[in-house]
């Protein structure tokens, strides 16, 4: 009989942070991972079934029904992806939104409640969270592109100005950690950045996994997160909101299976960079002085 989770190892996000790089990695060793104690339900395992999306998502007659019922739901689907050991790894940005939500003001607006929703999903006991970011300006503009060949739609001039307001309020992620842990109080949140990742990716995925592999496997960027050209941005954007949103999917496989565009997108000017970068590096000293040792290096 399956035992229950006992200790719960999981990775929130953010977007564009190579977590599908992560995600994919851990899927190449999943068996290793099993012998060592660890289980991991893969990114497709999930976002097939949709879990946390659904978990969330409580429109008509199923906003009356009661937490449990919900918590019962997840747990259950949950268990039918897993292979046995009582250690979880869990990965899914979704726990703090949508990709678009970066470039929101504050970001993450709904954050503060689907965090809390995860914790009383899980519990507190034997729960670390995980969290991962990067500079500013470079998750910005990534957030952009990758919204619109998810295929969001947005406004006339909507990233223009946000990139404006960005340079003077960027995403912040001081006052993001200040909310993750007001919304999971006494649970242990440990933070890498995308820089860091991409740098050398073993000490935190050894932290992250809570084991030891002699080498993890190299990946690629994967295909569906590569950047696109501003060009195919452009004609992305100038698909009409008129089409189902089946048919615009498929304009936007297209059009990025034709990419051969060479521009890439690059919104901010390099003095905003300047500033945006000082202002990254400052609050990564700053959530380091309020949380010493929180950060994987």
């Amino acid at each position: 009989m399956l035992q229950p989770v006992n200790q719960w190892r999981v990775h929130i996000g953010l977007h564009r942070t190579a977590t599908t790089n992560l995600q994919d990695t851990l899927a190449l060793v999943r068996d290793q991972l099993r012998e060592h104690g660890v289980d991991y339900p893969t990114r497709t395992m999930l976002r097939k079934t949709n879990l946390v999306d659904k978990y969330f998502r409580r429109s008509g007659l199923g906003a009356l029904l009661p937490e449990a019922y919900y918590r019962a739901q997840f747990h259950t689907k949950l268990n039918r992806m897993r292979t046995g050991p009582t250690t979880l790894l869990f990965s899914e940005e979704q726990w703090v939104g949508q990709v678009r939500h970066i470039m929101d003001q504050p970001c993450y607006q709904q954050l503060d409640q689907r965090i809390a929703g995860l914790i009383r999903c899980i519990g507190t006991q034997n729960v670390t969270l995980f969290l991962s970011v990067r500079e500013y300006s470079a998750i910005f503009s990534s957030a952009y592109s990758q919204a619109l060949r998810m295929g969001n739609t947005f406004a006339k001039n909507y990233f223009d100005i946000a990139c404006q307001k960005a340079v003077t309020e960027p995403p912040d992620w001081l006052n993001l950690v200040r909310r993750v842990k007001a919304a999971a109080p006494g649970v242990t949140l440990r933070i890498w950045t995308f820089e860091d990742y991409i740098r050398d990716c073993k000490p935190i995925l050894d932290a992250y996994t809570g084991i030891t592999l002699p080498s993890w496997p190299k990946l690629d960027a994967p295909e569906s997160t590569r950047g696109i050209s501003v060009e195919t941005l452009q004609e992305i954007q100038e698909i009409t909101t008129k089409v189902s949103k089946d048919t615009r999917h498929s304009i936007i496989r297209r059009l990025v299976a034709l990419d051969k565009g060479t521009s890439k997108l690059d919104p901010f000017s390099a003095d905003a960079k300047a500033k945006l970068k000082a202002r990254y590096a400052q609050d990564l000293q700053t959530i380091e002085q309020e949380n010493p040792g929180i950060f994987i290096r």
